[in-house]
């Protein structure tokens, strides 16, 4: 069960395109085992959460974009084996392709209309491997920056030291086309009665920063994990 008319071709494509599988425990049978479908934010706290849950953490991350055949052949792949339900899945796609088609322009209309169709074929999909699934929103992407490197480390030490709260720039022509698809997938998830997690809302009440364009350093990934664990009621 896959979108119509998906996309083989390389315009369009990231410069690196990647794949990431991870199941844990895989030889054992376990009360309870969770998957995480998305990308490397994704996968920075797959190890986190299981210890966190005491409980396998599986993990389907990619860089593809949903209109590509390439991740399609991937999730095929995860699946194949038939040997895992999952009792929850955490979906955060959309970090990825904020290009056209062409791999030149923005996202247009075209797209987001695309987008919508594949986002509800994915949640589809998914849903024959778990009845409980949440989505949560892409990422805020930052602004790529050269700092000083003595007031980097400055700001990183009064950081670390005082929970001192930075000001970091929000690239506002890549978050617009990011909140453009989350408005979508979160229209998506309500039209299918799945629960949608603003981890993005969260994260701004706290103190934790990025440590790059798009992922939050190290140390915010237990308060993370425990955001997305009490909204699932899994603590």
């Amino acid at each position: 069960m896959r979108p119509q008319n998906l996309i083989n071709q390389k315009s369009g494509r990231e410069s690196i395109e990647w794949s990431n599988f991870w199941i844990d425990d895989a030889n054992k049978e376990t009360e309870k085992r969770i998957l995480l479908f998305g990308d490397s934010t994704s996968r920075d706290i797959r190890s986190t959460m299981s210890r966190m849950l005491h409980c396998p953490m599986d993990l389907f991350a990619s860089s593809s974009a949903l209109r590509d055949e390439m991740f399609w052949n991937q999730l095929d792949d995860f699946f194949s084996s038939n040997c895992y339900q999952y009792d929850y899945i955490f979906v955060q796609v959309g970090n990825h392709s904020r290009r056209a088609e062409n791999g030149v322009d923005l996202f247009g209309e075209y797209d987001y209309q695309r987008f919508e169709s594949d986002f509800t074929w994915l949640l589809n999909y998914l849903l024959q491997h778990s009845s409980k699934i949440i989505v949560e929103p892409s990422a805020t992407i930052l602004v790529k920056k050269k700092q000083n490197g003595l007031v980097k480390w400055s700001k990183l030490i009064l950081h670390w030291c005082f929970k001192i709260k930075f000001h970091q720039e929000i690239d506002q022509v890549e978050t617009g086309v990011a909140e453009k698809k989350n408005a979508i997938m979160q229209n998506v998830a309500h039209k299918m009665n799945l629960p949608w997690c603003d981890i993005n809302a969260f994260m701004a009440t706290t103190y934790f920063m990025k440590s790059d364009n798009i992922h939050y350093e190290r140390r915010a990934r237990a308060t993370i994990c425990r955001h997305l664990a009490t909204f699932a009621g899994l603590i």
